[in-house]
């Protein structure tokens, strides 16, 4: 009879704790919106959907933040959390649930601020931003090899939140980052 070796990143199964409650959250917030109707669909862009003329010229500027679990659109919500699952589950394996969370919350949050300023700069102050896009595209990008475990947007990352650098999965005795070549830096 073969027994399964130990393995560590299995202690939470197919959903670790934050990409499930990232999960949960989105989808909570999408069934409310849903369930309530267009009426408060128009109220929630307005309160917590991005837009340049709340967040700028009325100080609502928790919509940075907030615009991201807010999806109005099934197709929309289904894959950015399919995205989110699938990218999301091996780097909070790896790095721990504390540290994946402050990953996709910064990279939600500057991806807001960016395009909080660019609709400031082409003067489109009334546009609602919606959905996680901009967050599951920072996962997105640091799983994959261009950017992903040894890539520079990891590595700044690192820099900013004391982190101490990015680590590939702990599968063997050598890194990922070694084998291929590219080292953390």
């Amino acid at each position: 009879m073969a027994y399964r070796q130990y393995n560590p990143t299995d202690l939470h199964g197919p959903f670790p704790r934050g990409v499930r409650w990232l999960l949960i959250a989105n989808t909570a917030v999408f069934l409310v919106c849903y369930l309530m109707g267009p009426a408060f669909q128009n109220q929630a862009s307005v309160i917590v959907g991005l837009r340049a003329e709340s967040a700028v010229r009325t100080f609502m500027v928790w919509q940075v933040f907030t615009y991201m679990f807010v999806h109005f659109g099934t197709w929309h919500l289904l894959f950015n959390m399919l995205a989110l699952w699938m990218f999301g589950v091996p780097i909070e394996q790896t790095w721990g649930t504390r540290r994946f969370l402050k990953f996709y919350l910064l990279c939600g949050t500057v991806a807001g601020a960016c395009v909080l300023v660019a609709n400031m700069l082409v003067g489109d102050w009334f546009t609602p931003t919606i959905g996680a896009s901009g967050a599951v595209f920072g996962v997105l990008m640091c799983r994959s090899g261009k950017a992903g475990c040894c890539g520079s947007s990891c590595r700044t990352f690192a820099a900013t939140t004391g982190s101490g650098g990015c680590s590939a999965p702990r599968r063997s005795s050598r890194s990922t980052c070694r084998r291929r070549g590219a080292g953390l830096g």
